[in-house]
């Protein structure tokens, strides 16, 4: 049973938020049964799951295989933003779902789309692709964004052993490393907007920059012309977005 909830939330949430063919009441409604309706879950006492929440997965597995084939070689199907033609955060959270579905399912065909879809964006060289002009610029270093999709990185490498991930790996960490800050040592969300901070960077940046963190241990950021560990790093990020941005009244970001 919670394999098949994981497969289910888990689809949920890269239609979320893709803005995709799912509208935000299907999504919500979707979600609400999921979780409390007995016409869409009725679970015996032994868990077995009832026929119709088999035929509600066969339809998220569909609907996901339909964008699967859907997309052109390096051209996403779902983003409603358009094709970008480089690294980007809208290609991470899809990929990352995907990638999600391959843990839960076991089913290769979610596993093999990723890694076919990311070489056409990271050469053999590890350089990231501009796919407009087939050039290598194809990593925007100016805002926390493009930081988003290199969090599925090293589970790439894991699968494949192909050195052009790792070489991706460091390239993304040389960006975070030159990124501007703010006198508290929080990154910029872009250059081109000078000492802010969003929730949404710590979104972007995190899952990749702790994986970097955890496997680069002796590693120090230089912040406020003082050296921590990157852990400390990561962790000052959070404590000034809590001490910020957060609203002790209505508990609320």
């Amino acid at each position: 049973m919670k394999k098949k909830m994981l497969l289910i939330l888990s689809a949920l949430l890269f239609s979320c938020n893709q803005g995709s063919v799912f509208s935000e009441e299907i999504i919500s409604s979707s979600m609400e049964d999921i979780i409390s309706s007995n016409e869409i879950i009725s679970v015996s006492s032994s868990e077995e799951l009832s026929i119709s929440e088999d035929n509600f997965i066969s339809d998220i597995d569909n609907y996901i295989q339909y964008m699967m084939d859907e997309t052109e070689e390096f051209i996403p199907s779902w983003s409603k933003e358009g094709f970008k033609g480089k690294w980007n955060y809208i290609d991470g959270v899809m990929l990352t779902s995907l990638l999600n579905m391959y843990d839960v399912t076991g089913n290769h065909k979610y596993k093999d789309f990723v890694i076919d879809y990311v070489n056409y964006y990271i050469n053999k060289d590890g350089k990231f692709m501009n796919l407009y002009d087939n050039s290598t610029t194809g990593y925007k270093d100016s805002e926390l964004d493009t930081i988003c999709e290199s969090r599925i990185l090293y589970k790439l490498y894991d699968l494949t052993n192909d050195e052009r991930y790792l070489k991706a790996i460091n390239t993304t960490y040389k960006h975070i490393k030159s990124h501007p800050r703010n006198k508290e040592g929080n990154f910029y969300h872009k250059t081109s907007y000078p000492n802010q901070v969003w929730l949404d960077g710590l979104y972007m940046v995190m899952p990749f920059y702790s994986q970097y963190a955890m496997h680069n241990l002796d590693t120090k950021a230089k912040v406020n012309n003082e050296e921590i560990s990157l852990l400390d790093d990561i962790l000052l990020q959070y404590k000034n977005v809590r001490s910020n941005m957060f609203d002790e009244d209505k508990k609320l970001y």
